[in-house]
């Protein structure tokens, strides 16, 4: 992973979710930074719940709709796992709008286990070679989102 600088903590992080999103990743990273004191949302890409690929529906603080009609970019998005999660983000123009808007901002996407699915194609090629892009490859869920509260902390 790559050391990023510093992420200010009254800037917004932002979790992701499509319906089949990983829900342990999500979750635990969600209450993870909310304990750390960390201003954070889970952003559905459609309004109302958002069901977790074991069923457990999640209500969305904010909508992808929402989030795009902020004037600023968020500094951190975070992207939990979830094939069918990943697949759903890949079709949506939002997403792909909302990746470049952060990137182009200066911002980081975090990408949980395999998540990376979402950057496959054409549209996000820049991004998946960018060094904003901070991926969990084989870290322990708990080590990513540790490292994550940690960038985002420091000042």
């Amino acid at each position: 992973m790559m050391v990023a600088p510093n992420i200010k903590t009254k800037d917004e992080v932002l979790i992701l979710t499509a319906d089949g999103f990983d829900e342990t990743g999500a979750v635990h990273c969600l209450v993870r930074m909310r304990e750390a004191g960390l201003p954070v949302a889970v952003v559905g890409i459609s309004s109302g719940n958002v069901t977790s690929s074991y069923g457990i529906s999640v209500r969305a603080d904010r909508s992808l709709d929402q989030v795009m009609a902020d004037v600023k970019a968020p500094h951190l998005v975070v992207i939990p796992g979830g094939r069918r999660s990943a697949l759903a983000m890949q079709l949506d123009p939002r997403v792909s709008r909302l990746l470049q808007k952060v990137v182009g901002h200066g911002g980081y996407l975090a990408m949980m286990w395999n998540a990376e699915e979402v950057l496959l194609g054409e549209r996000h090629a820049t991004l998946t070679e960018s060094d904003h892009l901070l991926s969990q490859g084989e870290k322990s869920v708990d080590l990513f989102i540790q490292q994550l509260i940690e960038l985002t902390v420091r000042v």
